[in-house]
Order: C-alpha cells, then structure tokens, then sequence
C-alpha cells in the first residue's frame, strides 16, 4: 500500500461513521467514490495517494486507495460491525452501533 495511508484500523470508526451518517447502508459500487472523497478529505491525503495505483492495475476500481478502504471493511465485516452477505452491500450491523456509541435501529440486528 502506499506509504501515505493511515493504518486500517485508524479508518474502522470514520468509515462506520460515514455509512451511518448515510442511513447504515451503502452500495460500494454506487457510493464509494463518496466514501473515498470524504475519508481521504478527513485524513488530509493528497491528490497522488488517493489516485496512486500499480502500473499493473489501471482501472478506476482498483487504486490503492479504494483496495485500501475495502480491506478495512473486511475488518469491520470480520469483527461482525459490518454486514456485507449482498453483494455490494455494507451495511453497519448492531455491533457496529454500540462501537459507535450508538443505539442500533432495530433493522440493524
């Protein structure tokens, strides 16, 4: 990853933060230029970090940046925070809520 980057786990909360704040479900093909636009803003990376990829990989969906905030949701899904069980889903479950301080809806579960 690139050296710019804040450590995975510095990202969990913001990250859960973000969906919540968008009603505790995105669609990562729909909402993750937002999400990578708000958390790069929030970690003060610069435009080269957040556009960096490997010369092997040119595509939109696979710069570092994007594959850095998508590991960090197989964290959040690993601890049971995130629900990921459709496709393109991520949708913060109860736990994700109580880490956040937060009462869960009852959708949520």
């Amino acid at each position: 990853m690139h050296h710019e980057y804040p450590p995975q786990s510095d990202l969990e909360r913001p990250l859960l933060r973000l969906i919540v704040k968008r009603g505790g479900t995105i669609y990562f093909s729909r909402d993750g230029d937002l999400i990578e636009r708000e958390l790069a803003d929030q970690f003060g990376l610069s435009k080269e970090a957040r556009e960096y990829s490997l010369e092997r990989v040119r595509s939109k969906g696979h710069r570092c940046w994007r594959v850095h905030i998508q590991f960090v949701r197989q964290k959040l899904e690993e601890k049971g925070e995130i629900d990921n069980n459709v496709h393109d889903r991520w949708k913060v479950m109860s736990a994700g809520y109580s880490r956040l301080g937060m009462q869960a809806p009852a959708t949520a579960t």
